[in-house]
C-alpha cells in the first residue's frame, strides 16, 4: 500500500527535499514518487491490574490510538516503517512507553505494563532560610495583605509523550504526601519562587538536580533539599552591524518539556538576562518566536550555546541571530 509520502519521494519530513518559491515566482516539475509499504501488524499484550479498565496504547508520534481486548492483547495495523513509541493507557493516564523500530515483517508478542500507582511520603529541607517559604499569615491583627499561597509539591513526567503529574500540599512541619502517583521519571518543582529543587533522595538513594526515578515504584521515604543558589545568564546579541535591540532570546532545558523553555527580550542596547535559574544543562539561542516547540529547538541548533549550569554560576553569553 501506499504511504504519506514528502517530496520527492520520503517517509520522513526531516529528511525531505524543501523547494523555494518565490515571490509571483512558479515552480513546476514536482513530482512525488509514492512509496509502497507491506501491511504489517504491530501487537502484544498489556499487563493490567486486577480490575483495571478503559485501557488503551497509543502510537507516537502518529497518536494513533487501538483499544486493548479483555484478555490484554492490543493490535495496530499498517503502521508504515519507522521509529515509533507505544504508550500503553488507562483512561487519560499514560504508563511506561516502549521504543519500536516497524520494518517490513510483523512486530508480536510485545509485552507492555501498567502498574498500579503508589503512594509516596516526603519531607523538604532547606539549604539555607532563603530558600523557605513564609508559611504562616501575619501573627498581628493590624498587619495587612492575604496569608501566603500554600506551598506545594509538582510532580511532571519527562519522559516522552507521557503527560503524567502529581501534586502534594507541604504541611506547617515541611512534610508532603503525594497520592497515586504512576511509574515514571519526572522532573520535581515547588511553587514557591524562594528556591529551586537542588537533590532529590528516594529512600537510600540521592542524586543532585530534581529529576524522580520511580519507573520500578516507591524504594522509601522521598527528601527533596531546596536552595536558594540560583544562577543567572546573560549576553548580548549583535550582528555585523552592532547590537539588536528587541531580539527575543531562549533558553531551553535539554532534559525535559519544552513547555519549560523561558524567553526573553534584549534592551535597547542589545543585552539580555536571565536570572532565578535552575542550575542544569540548557540551550540557549536567539529565536524568532515567543513559544519554543520541540521542532524548533532542533531548528535552531547550528547557532546555539551550550550551558551546564552548577549551583550560583553567573555565566555571560553573546549570541548572533540567523540571517
Amino acid at each position: 500500500r501506499a504511504v504519506e509520502t514528502y517530496y520527492p519521494d520520503s517517509l520522513d519530513s526531516k529528511t525531505a527535499q524543501q523547494l523555494e518559491v518565490k515571490p509571483g515566482s512558479e515552480v513546476s516539475g514536482v513530482d512525488i514518487r509514492l512509496v509502497q509499504v507491506p501491511v504489517v501488524q504491530v501487537s502484544g499484550k498489556v499487563v493490567l491490574t486486577p480490575g483495571a479498565k478503559n485501557a488503551s496504547v497509543m502510537a507516537f508520534p502518529l497518536g494513533q490510538q487501538t483499544s486493548v481486548r479483555a484478555d490484554g492483547t492490543f493490535a495496530f495495523w499498517g503502521l508504515a516503517p519507522g521509529k515509533y513509541t507505544l504508550v500503553p493507557r488507562l483512561g487519560y493516564v499514560g504508563s511506561t512507553p516502549l521504543d519500536i523500530e516497524v520494518t517490513t515483517t510483523n512486530l508480536e508478542n510485545l509485552e507492555l505494563r501498567i502498574p498500579a500507582p503508589f503512594n509516596i511520603a516526603g519531607e523538604v529541607r532547606f539549604d539555607d532560610e532563603q530558600a523557605r517559604a513564609p508559611t504562616k499569615p501575619p501573627a498581628k491583627p493590624e498587619e495587612t495583605g492575604p496569608p501566603p499561597a500554600p506551598r506545594r509539591i509538582e510532580l511532571r513526567s519527562i519522559q516522552k509523550f507521557v503527560s503524567n503529574s502529581a501534586m502534594a500540599t507541604v504541611a506547617a512541619d515541611d512534610s508532603f504526601a503525594l497520592q497515586k502517583v504512576q511509574p515514571g521519571l519526572y522532573r520535581v518543582s515547588i511553587s514557591w519562587e524562594s528556591g529551586y529543587v537542588k537533590s532529590v533522595r528516594l529512600g537510600d538513594t540521592e542524586s543532585a538536580g530534581n529529576i524522580l526515578d520511580v519507573l520500578n515504584g516507591s524504594a522509601g521515604p522521598l527528601a527533596l533539599t531546596v536552595s536558594s543558589n540560583f544562577c543567572e545568564v546573560s549576553g548580548a546579541v549583535n550582528d555585523s552591524n552592532g547590537p539588536l535591540a528587541d531580539v527575543k532570546v531562549a533558553l531551553a532545558p535539554i532534559i525535559g518539556r519544552w513547555s519549560n523553555t523561558r524567553v526573553e527580550r534584549t534592551d535597547s542596547n542589545g543585552n539580555y538576562k536571565f536570572t532565578k535559574v535552575v542550575p542544569g544543562k540548557y540551550k540557549l539561542f536567539a529565536v524568532d518566536q515567543d513559544i519554543v516547540y520541540p521542532e524548533v529547538l532542533e531548528d535552531y541548533d547550528d547557532i546555539a550555546e551550550s550551558l551546564d549550569l552548577s549551583p550560583g554560576d553567573k555565566i555571560s553569553k553573546d549570541l548572533r541571530k540567523r540571517k
